[in-house]
């Protein structure tokens, strides 16, 4: 019985796991049922007794777990587990494509058969699915008796399929070494060596790249190299050769191709250099002392940072308090993707679907503000990036740091980058309120940083220091939030502390106890309440907001401060807001102009939560005439929508849905002139749904 992509992601679980692992949280975060849970154990426990360890083991009420022997060994054992791994479909061709890339001799239908053990059919299904995606490559796959599978496309074009592939599988260098058994040249030795290269750049550029992208650039440097080495070459534009050479990026290259010649006895051609500049420049980064001030590049990206971080406000309706680093880090983000997208580095982003779902609202809105970027990029921007956009932003929200007295202290430890540290910081800061997020790094600074915290919060297995790991998906579902609470209990209640060591007295007294350390462990575990279900935090529908009681229908008004006035009072009425609430998103509009006119004759004005806002709430005012929102009488608004919002988020499912009712001309045109509050009830019923 062979271990299937699930079940391996159910065993890797398991190893993580400090404690026990319940079956409502494999059902969640597989999205099977508990019958596919148990067969999967059985296959687990199978291949675990043909390894001759200890089998998986189940309490009930507390869930699974392994004994740490298993723990131990399993790791150890990772090579011969691919050797019995059953491929998913986009691994399959993803390994077809990077052995039909790096072949040295003609590959056939029966050496795919061979490498990915599955039905003859199969693979010919795969080998269609295959090149249909290779076509978005300009890249053609081409079968003939005598020489197999061929490949036809331009060496960039080629190399760029290359990287797509690769980031369809795993980075880690170890992992790999298994997973790639046709490329028997592909050594730790290799690997680690280029690593070292690609770490040692990092200084000379002044920043720090994410540990996954140095994983998978030392991986894709190698087999760029093992192209070159066949006598294959990238041949770059002569315009976009003189721009990379004013690049830091382009010294690192440079050095890093000396290196690789010395090592590896090549000859690299300097078009390869460039190429390698475009990897490095496209990477993403983790922490920057200084972009560079001298690349125009950086410059416009800087510009349009701030022209997104302006939109971001305006359609959130938020204002971020610590705007220059919000800034900053989205600069961080932007400057790899524009390279990305300029020189055609796909690459599969895996937090894709998760991001769309938990963050559809402000995946939403991001997409609004992304136009800046494509105007510069020229080009669409793919929902992958996007989606990594709305990361950065979702993760700035509610951003406020909560001061407290003897708060644990904890640190983030990331692979993916800056934008998912940031939404793991945003999910413990409000799972963990009196928690304090003292740092987010990357497991390379982790591994030489000086810590002084209660216990640390990772996406990557980490060297032990003594200090308690909870090992966790960078967005967290249910189950996983219910054990993160579990887990940190008795960092932060020390009646479970004294109830673990009255136990521990009476069992002492009446037996003998060969492992204190370990018994005392497995006590505190079953003693372990698990913490109430943490529910999201509701996010009303428009509807449920601007109901009759919130339109104001009316003809004119004599200004636009008066407009705000007439929207604000059945809030006022409410007691929803203050006066001073009302005055302040007045004084906002006087202090930084019209910036609440988001679309022609629509304006939402708002303000700080803190300037008078007891409840979540919205108005819409009606007015036939508009009234001008400029100096100039310019900016003339019929429709103003006055938002109370009590956080950074609660809102924002409401007010995505009235971006798009808004977003269509004609809604507005219908909206203004409505007779009566039924019409406008009913458009915005249109557009009040999950």
């Amino acid at each position: 019985m062979t271990l299937d992509y699930r079940s391996m992601a159910v065993l890797t679980k398991l190893v993580r796991s400090p404690s026990f692992v319940t079956v409502q949280e494999l059902t969640e975060s597989l999205n099977v049922s508990k019958r596919t849970v148990y067969y999967d154990m059985k296959k687990i426990n199978y291949w675990l007794e043909k390894q001759k360890l200890p089998s998986v083991q189940y309490v009930r009420s507390q869930g699974f777990y392994l004994e740490e022997k298993s723990k131990r060994e399993i790791p150890k054992k990772m090579p011969f587990v691919y050797r019995h791994y059953e491929y998913s479909p986009k691994e399959r061709k993803a390994k077809m494509m990077v052995l039909l890339l790096m072949k040295e001799r003609p590959i056939f239908l029966a050496d795919l058969l061979k490498m990915v053990d599955v039905s003859r059919n199969t693979v010919i299904e795969d080998i269609k699915g295959l090149k249909e995606e290779c076509k978005k490559f300009h890249v053609q796959i081409v079968s003939t008796k005598k020489k197999g599978y061929i490949l036809f496309g331009k060496e960039l074009d080629l190399r760029n399929a290359l990287v797509y592939f690769l980031s369809q599988l795993s980075g880690n260098k170890e992992w790999m070494n298994g997973f790639f058994p046709v490329l028997q040249e592909i050594t730790t030795e290799h690997l680690n060596l280029i690593y070292k290269m690609i770490s040692e750049s990092e200084s000379m550029l002044n920043l720090h790249f994410t540990d996954e992208d140095v994983q998978t650039l030392s991986l894709r440097v190698y087999l760029f190299s093992k192209r070159i080495k066949q006598g294959y070459f990238v041949e770059m534009d002569p315009v976009e050769k003189d721009i990379l050479r004013s690049t830091k990026e382009y010294l690192a290259a440079q050095h890093i191709g000396k290196q690789l010649e010395r090592c590896f006895k090549l000859e690299i051609p300097e078009d390869e250099i460039y190429f390698l500049t475009t990897h490095l420049l496209s990477s993403k980064i983790i922490h920057s002392q200084n972009l560079d001030a001298r690349n125009s590049d950086v410059a416009a990206l800087r510009e349009v940072c701030k022209k997104m971080v302006d939109d971001f406000q305006k359609y959130s309706c938020v204002f971020f308090r610590n705007r220059k680093a919000v800034e900053n880090h989205l600069l961080l983000h932007l400057k790899p993707a524009f390279y990305r997208l300029k020189y055609g580095i796909k690459v599969n982003n895996p937090l894709f679907d998760s991001i769309k779902t938990n963050y559809a609202d402000i995946f939403a809105l991001t997409k609004k503000v992304i136009d800046h970027f494509q105007k510069l990029v020229g080009k669409p921007i793919p929902d992958d990036e996007t989606a990594l956009l709305a990361v950065h932003f979702g993760g700035w929200l509610n951003r406020e740091e909560a001061e407290g007295h003897q708060r644990k202290k904890a640190v983030i430890v990331c692979a993916n980058g800056v934008g998912t540290s940031l939404i793991m910081h945003r999910q413990l800061k409000e799972l963990l309120p009196n928690v304090e997020i003292v740092d987010s790094l990357t497991k390379r600074q982790y591994d030489s940083a000086s810590l002084d915290v209660d216990f640390v919060v990772s996406t990557v297995p980490l060297q032990d220091r003594g200090i308690p790991v909870f090992l966790t998906n960078p967005i967290m579902n249910e189950a996983e939030k219910n054990k993160l609470l579990k887990w940190t209990n008795h960092f932060t209640n020390n009646r479970e502390n004294l109830s673990v060591q009255a136990f521990m007295n009476m069992i002492e007294k009446y037996a003998d106890i060969h492992d204190y350390e370990g018994l005392a462990r497995k006590v505190k575990e079953f003693l372990s309440v698990p913490s109430p279900t943490m529910k999201e935090v509701y996010k009303p529908m428009l509807n449920e907001l601007i109901d009759e009681d919130h339109i104001v229908l009316k003809e004119e008004e004599k200004s636009w401060e008066d407009a705000i006035k007439t929207a604000a009072e059945p809030l006022l009425k409410t007691g929803a807001v203050t006066e001073g609430y009302v005055d302040a998103m007045i004084e906002s509009v006087h202090e930084l102009g019209p910036y609440i006119v988001i679309a022609p004759k629509v304006a939402i004005p708002h303000a700080r939560p803190e300037k008078g806002v007891n409840r979540l709430g919205m108005t819409l005012l009606r007015l036939k005439k508009g009234v001008p929102f400029a100096e100039d009488g310019s900016r003339n608004v019929h429709l103003v929508i006055v938002l109370a919002a009590v956080d950074n988020e609660t809102h924002l499912k409401a007010l995505s849905q009235l971006s798009n009712l808004l977003s269509d001309s004609q809604n507005i045109e219908q909206l203004i002139k409505a007779d009566t509050k039924k019409e406008i009830l009913d458009l915005i019923n249109q557009y009040s749904k999950e």
